[in-house]
């Protein structure tokens, strides 16, 4: 599990887990249904999150943004010998 920062109701700062699967699953679907384009995509999601003021939202999707920079990197790579 990871942790990410966010905000309650009050606008204090507490630690929330962040599934690890959810942000896997969602870097996957992101690339399957945008290829090379799904950086940019969550990039959007985080900056439309952000002006929202969901930080804790922000927090997911910048955990996804490098998962799939990390999966694009791995494609670019190929298998491990």
């Amino acid at each position: 599990m990871q942790f990410g920062a966010v905000q309650d109701s009050v606008g204090a700062t507490q630690k929330e887990m962040i599934d690890d699967r959810k942000i896997w699953q969602a870097a996957r679907n992101l690339l399957e249904r945008y290829d090379e384009d799904a950086v940019e995509q969550a990039e959007i999601r985080v900056r439309e999150l952000r002006e929202e003021g969901q930080s804790d939202a922000v927090a997911f999707w910048m955990h996804v943004k490098r998962a799939i920079e990390s999966l694009l990197q791995e494609r670019k790579d190929g298998p491990l010998h």
